[in-house]
């Protein structure tokens, strides 16, 4: 997949998600939802780590330090787990400004990183294979987490 196609999907993805909290106060934030018991605040939450991480990893592939990424492989359960204990008591405020800063951050990174970057055969995994899974395939994952009015 091509840069810009890549990040027409991120930002799509970002627009839908926005779409779908349009109109929620943080009454409907604080409503529990499919996601073992989580609040749609919580899920909100999570969301926002994994596009920290989305982040994180890309700066470092924009300053030729893939070899310092952190990858997940068979442990994502202890990093869901380690990341809702973090941000479990963030107020729905305080979620939707992490989830606006972190949405920013993958894309200022991922505009800033060279096309070369792409297709990096030195790359553990390539950006079209993970970056998806922590972006706009993660969002759809728990649209019905969310709750059907969204």
């Amino acid at each position: 997949m091509e840069k810009q196609e890549l990040l027409g999907r991120v930002r799509a993805g970002f627009a839908d998600l926005a779409r779908r909290l349009e109109g929620l106060d943080d009454a409907a934030l604080e409503q529990s939802c499919r996601a073992e018991g989580w609040t749609r605040r919580e899920v909100l939450a999570h969301l926002a780590a994994w596009y920290e991480v989305s982040a994180e990893r890309l700066e470092l592939i924009g300053r030729g330090r893939a070899d310092a990424i952190q990858w997940v492989a068979e442990d994502v359960d202890e990093w869901n787990a380690r990341f809702f204990a973090r941000d479990r008591e963030l107020s729905p405020a305080r979620v939707r400004e992490r989830l606006g800063q972190t949405q920013r951050a993958v894309l200022a990174a991922l505009e800033a990183l060279p096309v070369q970057a792409f297709n990096d055969p030195r790359a553990r995994a390539p950006i079209e294979r993970w970056l998806p899974a922590c972006t706009y395939e993660h969002e759809r994952e728990h649209h019905a987490d969310l709750g059907e009015e969204m």
